[in-house]
Order: C-alpha cells, then sequence, then structure tokens
C-alpha cells in the first residue's frame, strides 16, 4: 500500500492511476494530519508526501515521522511541483528517501518509488536476520 498525501487533485489523480497501473495499491489522505491518524491503524509500504500541503508544512510532517520510533522505517518521497535543487537538499536534510518533481515522466518516477522500495525491502530483510 502506498499513501499519497498530494493536495492536487489532477495530480494525485496521475499518481494513483500510475501506481496502479503499475501494479501498487494506493489510497488518498487528504492531509498530514490525518496521515498521522492513519498511521496509528495501518502501515503503509511507501508514503508520498507533498511539500506544500494547505495549513500545514510536508517537512514538517516528515519530522515527525523521522522522529518518531513507530513511523521512521516507512520510506517517504517528497512529492512538489518544483525542480529546485534547494528544496530537493531541505527534503533529503529532513530524512526524506527520495524527491518527486511533478515534472517528472511516469518512467522515472515509477523507478524512483521502485528503487525506494528494493531499498526498504533489503533494510528490513537486514533488520530481520540481526534479531534471529
Amino acid at each position: 500500500m502506498v499513501y499519497c498525501i498530494e493536495p492536487k487533485g489532477e495530480f494525485r489523480k496521475f499518481l494513483m492511476y500510475t501506481l496502479e497501473s503499475c501494479g501498487y495499491t494506493s489510497e488518498a489522505i487528504p492531509s498530514g494530519k490525518e496521515l498521522l491518524e492513519v498511521l496509528e491503524h495501518r502501515r503503509p509500504e511507501l508514503i508520498l508526501l507533498d511539500y506544500d500541503l494547505p495549513g500545514e508544512k510536508g517537512l514538517d510532517i516528515l519530522d515527525i515521522l523521522r522522529d518518531s520510533f513507530e513511523y521512521v522505517q516507512i520510506p517517504v518521497i517528497m512529492v512538489s511541483d518544483t525542480n529546485d535543487g534547494s528544496r530537493k537538499v531541505r527534503c533529503f536534510d529532513h530524512g526524506a528517501d527520495d524527491y518527486l518533481s511533478e515534472t517528472m515522466g511516469k518512467v522515472e518516477m515509477i523507478a524512483r518509488i521502485r528503487a525506494v522500495l528494493r531499498r526498504a525491502e533489503r533494510y528490513q530483510q537486514a533488520d530481520r536476520a540481526a534479531q534471529m
């Protein structure tokens, strides 16, 4: 399951359609606050989190996720309408696993999502092996 926290309706539809056409299930969550509520009950494989949420900052939500022992291992890809280098660096400095620009092509977007999910799976396998 991939959670999409993206306020722009058309781009959210594009993201969800793209994910589902590649075999992923996805769920739209309207805000960062609601994401945190949903996470108390269900954990996704990945979160796509918009940088500019109405009334919230995506980086603030990312900080909450990264500061929480419960959620720190959930991969988060930040999504933004700009390809600004300084914005990307801020996202990575706050703990984002990757960054998608809304102008990015579908093929690259899916390749980046797959790469993040592969890394997350490797970390989980290593954690399980270390616990044995």
